[in-house]
C-alpha cells in the first residue's frame, strides 16, 4: 500500500471542511464564559483563518478542548454587510464580532497557543453580516 504525500493529506483534509477558510490577521479578544461575564478574563490574540464555521487564532493562554469561550472579532468593514436598521448605526461601526464557541483543539506554538474553535452561536443578522462579508472576501482572493 502506498502512502499518502502530504499534499494528498492536506487536500483531502480541506475536502472534508465545510467551508472555505479566509487567511485573515485580524485581533481577536478570547475568554472563557462566565456569568457574569468578566471582562478582565479576556485576553489578546490574533487569528491566522476563519470560516463561517470557525476560527483558528493564536493566543497568549491555553483553552481546554470543549471550553466554551466567547469571542470578540475585530473584522474591518463586516458591518457594512449588515441588514436592516444596524446598517446604519454609527455606533456599531467598528465594533467586533462577537461568538460563542467550542474549542477543538489548543497547542502549544512557539511562545503561544494555537487555537481552533468552532462557532456555536452568533446573533442571526450578525451571522447574515459575517457570511456576507466573508462571500465578498474570498471572491476577492
Amino acid at each position: 500500500m502506498q502512502s499518502k504525500t502530504q499534499t494528498e493529506e492536506t487536500s483531502a483534509r480541506t475536502e472534508r471542511r465545510r467551508y472555505p477558510r479566509l487567511q485573515k490577521q485580524t485581533k481577536v479578544l478570547t475568554g472563557k464564559v462566565t456569568y457574569p461575564i468578566d471582562e478582565d478574563n479576556f485576553v489578546t490574540g490574533s487569528s491566522e483563518n476563519i470560516s463561517l464555521g470557525g476560527i483558528l487564532m493564536h493566543t497568549g493562554r491555553a483553552f481546554e478542548e470543549g471550553a466554551l469561550v466567547q469571542l470578540k472579532i475585530k473584522l474591518p468593514g463586516w458591518h457594512k454587510h449588515h441588514p436592516g436598521f444596524m446598517k446604519v448605526l454609527e455606533n456599531s461601526i467598528g465594533s467586533p464580532m462577537t461568538a460563542i464557541c467550542e474549542v477543538l483543539r489548543c497547542q502549544k506554538k512557539g511562545g503561544d497557543y494555537a487555537t481552533a474553535a468552532r462557532f456555536i452561536n452568533i446573533d442571526p443578522d450578525d451571522y447574515i453580516a459575517f457570511q456576507n462579508y466573508m462571500e465578498k472576501q474570498l471572491n476577492k482572493n
